[in-house]
């Protein structure tokens, strides 16, 4: 058996090891667009991954990509972690894929969240930590048609999958339960209106730029994926047409105020929503709101089963108070972190240092 580095015409035989394994994998598009990851044309080399090969089969896979975060106004290196995965019968080499990762020693800190508690708990024998941001543990739901939403829940579960006519039944009796159960949560979005001007954002240009500058400066003390316009491009795809994302901004005077992106996701032949990330000068709820609101209508114009916030921080979900959403506990925090860096390694333990949003950690697997 041979480790080596991840190279681009890799892409076939890692998806084969990740469809033996039952996971998904990031389609070829987002694979392709790591390499025109902007941030890497200031480095002379960079590292996408390694793979394991045995027999000329690619067994194990484990992919690396570069992403800057702010604090205090300086930058931050972070390497995120993604697509970890080995065939069964060689999980032992799982330990030697880690450490390859980990060698990288100019990263302040390393980050993922695509895993597993089980995955979680061989991080933590590695020095991993769980983000200590509590916000991580919920997801909160708006429902805008339920019978779609419960068939992708027990499309995801799989559960009664050969038997579709009991699958039926449930749902026919479980719908209008629901229906009385969460009459709040499925109508009360229908009330609110319009406080401020939005509009689909189509291009990120100067209007972009300059409030992002302005965020920044207001926003300083939390670490934060820094969005600039280059990167927010590349890490969405935007140059690519991509219709599963979607962009709102607000305006004022004709000066952007606050932005939106959501994702829009399909299983089987249902579609839904999830915001990615939402930002506005001095955090204004009434802006918040209104690109929620925005966002609810989007949805529910593209015959979409529910809308998820998630991954974000805990003080944000106070802008959903209007909305009514389902709430849900989620059994374990997905994102792990470990830091490089001494002097960063204090802040890191607090949860006021952070200040996610759906667009860290793994975002690429999240695209597909």
């Amino acid at each position: 058996m041979i480790i080596r580095e991840v190279k681009k015409k890799d892409f076939k035989e890692v998806k084969k090891l990740f469809l033996r394994n039952d996971l998904n994998f990031i389609s070829k598009n987002s694979w392709d667009n790591q390499w025109r990851n902007p941030l890497l044309k200031r480095k002379h080399k960079f590292i996408f991954g390694w793979v394991y090969i045995n027999k000329k089969k690619i067994i194990g896979h484990v992919g690396n990509y570069s992403t800057n975060y702010l604090f205090k106004k300086k930058k931050i290196n972070c390497s995120v972690l993604h697509g970890w995965v080995v065939d069964q019968e060689f999980r032992n080499i799982s330990l030697v894929l880690i450490k390859k990762y980990l060698n990288n020693k100019k990263n302040h800190f390393f980050l993922g969240s695509t895993f597993n508690k089980s995955a979680g708990n061989l991080l933590n024998s590695f020095g991993f930590a769980q983000v200590p941001e509590k916000g991580l543990l919920q997801s909160f739901l708006i429902f805008l048609n339920i019978e779609n939403s419960l068939d992708i829940y027990f499309i995801k579960k799989k559960l009664f999958l050969k038997r579709l006519f009991f699958r039926r039944v449930i749902i026919f009796f479980a719908k209008y339960f629901l229906k009385f159960y969460l009459f709040k949560n499925i109508n009360n979005w229908k009330k609110i209106h319009y406080k401020n001007k939005v509009k689909p954002l189509s291009t990120l240009g100067k209007n972009y730029s300059n409030f992002w500058d302005k965020y920044l400066k207001l926003n300083s003390n939390g670490l934060m994926l820094d969005r600039n316009k280059l990167y927010l491009e590349w890490i969405l795809n935007l140059k690519k047409n991509n219709n599963s994302i979607k962009l709102f901004q607000c305006v004022r005077n004709n000066t952007l105020i606050g932005y939106s992106s959501c994702l829009y996701k399909k299983v089987g032949k249902f579609k839904y929503a999830i915001l990615l990330d939402i930002l506005s000068i001095n955090d204004d709820q009434s802006i918040y709101e209104d690109l929620i609101l925005a966002n609810l209508k989007q949805a529910k114009k593209e015959n979409c089963s529910f809308f998820e916030v998630r991954n974000f921080k805990l003080q944000k979900y106070k802008i959903l108070s209007r909305f009514k959403p389902f709430k849900i506990k989620l059994p374990h925090n997905n994102f792990y972190y470990k830091s490089n860096d001494n002097k960063l390694s204090k802040y890191f333990n607090s949860q006021n240092f952070w200040n996610p949003c759906s667009l860290d950690g793994d975002i690429l697997q999240s695209l597909n």
